[in-house]
């Protein structure tokens, strides 16, 4: 199972690519900051599992980890009003709309490469198909600790980045 922080710094790095290659002016920190957050929005089902337990209030399980969340449906539910806004005079709302929809899209690609939670999978064709697709690399213990790996690699490639570009002192 991919780890927050990798969700997170993909979406963003992801952003920050598209910005750097095609010369994107208007994308700025905030949209970078959005997609770190859309990065990990599809785990919302796990505070919603933590409500469920503390409060017994038996939600049903399309709720749970790796549920309605980590579809693409969920995605859609982005994509479809960014698309609406753009030919509106309210261009900017979309282009977060789209950043949102790309950084749940995203997650769950990273999350088809292994499976997890309680529908051991991704439900690809929600709500058409309820059929759960395993992950890639199935569900083993080395993946836990090889995505830890992951996090702390990505961690200390940011930092790098940040000495390098003397932008480190921002931050204190």
């Amino acid at each position: 199972m991919v780890l927050a922080v990798t969700h997170s710094l993909i979406s963003a790095f992801y952003v920050f690519l598209v910005k750097k290659g095609f010369n994107l002016r208007f994308i700025n920190n905030n949209h970078l900051f959005v997609a770190a957050v859309a990065g990990i929005l599809p785990d919302l089902d796990i505070i919603i599992r933590c409500f469920n337990n503390l409060l017994n209030l038996n939600l049903p399980e399309i709720l749970g980890h790796r549920g309605l969340f980590h579809t693409p449906f969920f995605a859609l539910l982005f994509l479809i009003p960014g698309i609406i806004l753009l030919f509106t005079k309210k261009r900017e709302y979309s282009t977060y709309l789209f950043i949102i929809a790309w950084g749940i899209i995203l997650h769950i690609c990273l999350d088809y490469l292994t499976s997890g939670g309680i529908h051991k999978g991704i439900m690809w064709f929600f709500p058409i198909d309820n059929t759960i697709y395993s992950g890639i690399l199935g569900e083993k213990d080395w993946i836990v600790g090889f995505t830890m790996d992951i996090d702390a690699i990505l961690l200390i490639l940011w930092l790098f980045w940040l000495v390098k570009k003397e932008k480190i002192k921002e931050f204190f």
